[in-house]
């Protein structure tokens, strides 16, 4: 997404409207990293801004990757976007997370990648 949309933003944002349109939500993976930029959430009709895993790593221990998560989940917040955290690994960072008011937390303390039919063993 993000060569498209720095070599064709109008035509990126048409698609992500017609997405828009037929109810899909559309999320920034890793967002703080690399290419994200907060001219995605100002140009593009995004609804979830993904919580890049090293920020969410780290900031137990780091205050500047603290300083990071906090900000985004607040820049999420004026924007009436969503958040998840990536990577959530101990009840610690769960809580520190749910205190900062993110929105969903993905990550190993809730369950390992699982093939298809583990996945739907644990649905039913």
């Amino acid at each position: 997404v993000e060569r498209i949309f720095l070599e064709s933003k109008s035509y990126t944002k048409e698609v992500m409207e017609q997405l828009k349109s037929i109810d899909v939500n559309i999320a920034v993976d890793d967002f703080g990293t690399g290419y994200s930029s907060l001219t995605y959430i100002r140009e593009l009709p995004v609804d979830i801004l993904k919580i890049d895993i090293t920020f969410i790593q780290g900031m137990m221990e780091n205050k500047k990757d603290l300083s990071l998560v906090r900000l985004i989940i607040n820049v999420a917040k004026e924007f009436g976007l969503k958040t998840v955290a990536e990577g959530v690994e101990t009840e610690g960072q769960l809580k520190l997370l749910k205190s900062l008011g993110c929105d969903y937390v993905q990550g190993y303390l809730f369950s390992k990648p699982m093939d298809r039919e583990q996945f739907l063993s644990l649905l039913s």
